[in-house]
């Protein structure tokens, strides 16, 4: 599985000539013979509706040399995401189930790994993560008692280039809807930035919100 210096690490990759292919897989198909085969013949077919013929050359090469992770039998693995530029490839292990999803843009999908990386060491404590989840609330709280907070996206959007974000918290059914494109957006510069990314549940989230931020001073 990821963590969270891999994630910022391979965000770094995003300056790197694109575009990118983000992959995700549940773990039964990737469990077929054939996995590697069938998934570069779709994606290519994706690829060429999209693109053209002649750019598709150096992802071919990536998949030629993409090996399917050892210990696939793990109990807390459940999928796989698969990452393909010109010139990267980057396979991750996830603890939770995912959709098959292949997706082609100008940046990465990460919302499944941040879903992974985070309360990683937590995750099977429910008093350990409900802790977790109440000091983000509080923080919230605290920081909105000082006009530290915002929960406007045409503001978040301007605050997250110029490193002013120190926390982003997205509802994780806000993260399904048409602001999906976005929100991804804002959580690669915010990682970027050093910041920090949650994604909550409706209950979870500060007043229920669909997205908030904690302001850096």
């Amino acid at each position: 599985m990821a963590t969270n210096l891999q994630l910022r690490s391979m965000l770094t990759l995003e300056s790197q000539p694109g575009p990118f292919i983000s992959i995700f897989e549940p773990l039964d198909d990737v469990r077929n013979q054939d996995f590697v085969k069938n998934l570069s013949n779709r994606v290519k077919s994706s690829f060429n509706n999209k693109y053209p013929d002649k750019d598709w050359s150096p992802y071919q090469a990536k998949f030629d040399k993409l090996k399917i992770p050892r210990m696939l039998g793990s109990r807390n693995t459940k999928a796989l995401a698969i990452y393909v530029g010109p010139t990267i490839l980057k396979v991750f292990k996830l603890n939770h189930e995912v959709n098959e999803a292949i997706i082609m843009d100008d940046t990465m999908k990460i919302i499944e790994l941040i879903i992974d990386t985070q309360f990683k060491h937590i995750q099977r404590s429910h008093r350990l993560f409900n802790a977790a989840i109440k000091n983000i609330k509080v923080h919230y709280h605290e920081s909105s008692q000082i006009d530290m907070t915002t929960d406007k996206l045409d503001d978040i959007v301007k605050l997250a280039p110029a490193g002013r974000i120190d926390a982003l918290i997205i509802n994780s059914s806000a993260s399904l809807e048409a602001k999906y494109h976005i929100l991804n957006d804002l959580a690669i510069t915010v990682i970027g930035f050093g910041g920090n990314v949650f994604l909550l549940n409706n209950d979870e989230m500060p007043n229920n919100k669909g997205v908030v931020v904690i302001k850096r001073g």
